[in-house]
């Protein structure tokens, strides 16, 4: 099983000094309470930000709650994202899966979301054993089964309740399971995912 935190949306955490590069101020005022920010996250489609005013230069800048920058997509969809393709989706792939979901990325976001996570992402994919997913049915509104075609894992994606997002990976072939487990225990490192590795038994090892 690979977790993805979620949005804290009760949080928020000021910053050290402000946001600005030509300002080094460290002391803040509230300006604004419960400015509203729509948000593509597997569970949240809205979230509030705080409005601060800098004490040095008297501007003021958002603060959101962690797993939410000022991007429209929420750091669980990014890190869902570039997982899905850690695991050999295509960039298209992974738009479409996401999409099933109603977790709509265009799939030249994915290419960003990878591009900005580093090179590590292509060494990882590269190294993988082409698992050749394809999502073959939904079960349920925040849920879906990729079933292989000849590849060594299926997968279910699903929302983690009440925020975040997971996948739960079958490894199938039980030669390869010591090398599936050992890539996925690297991607997670990579996307910032938590893994829990469940018993094995000959035919099957589950994540």
């Amino acid at each position: 099983m690979l977790r993805i935190p979620g949005v804290e949306p009760e949080t928020y955490l000021p910053p050290q000094r402000c946001p600005y590069n030509d300002c080094s101020g460290r002391q803040f005022k509230p300006h604004q309470e419960d400015c509203p920010k729509s948000l593509r996250d597997p569970s949240l489609s809205l979230v509030k930000a705080q409005r601060l005013r800098c004490v040095e230069c008297n501007r003021t800048f958002r603060v959101y709650p962690p797993g939410v920058t000022r991007n429209q997509q929420s750091e669980t969809l990014r890190k869902l994202s570039v997982l899905l393709y850690m695991l050999g989706m295509s960039y298209g792939g992974v738009s479409e899966a996401l999409g099933a979901l109603h977790w709509f990325l265009g799939k030249t976001t994915v290419y960003y979301n990878v591009c900005q996570t580093g090179d590590d992402v292509q060494k990882i994919r590269q190294n993988w054993l082409a698992c050749k997913l394809e999502t073959v049915r939904s079960q349920g509104p925040k849920s879906i089964e990729m079933q292989p075609k000849g590849g060594p894992i299926a997968l279910v994606v699903a929302a983690n309740e009440p925020v975040g997002a997971e996948l739960t990976v079958d490894i199938l072939d039980r030669e390869s399971a010591s090398t599936i487990v050992e890539r996925l225990r690297q991607m997670a490192k990579i996307a910032g995912a938590e893994i829990s590795v469940g018993d094995t038994t000959p035919s099957q090892a589950s994540l």
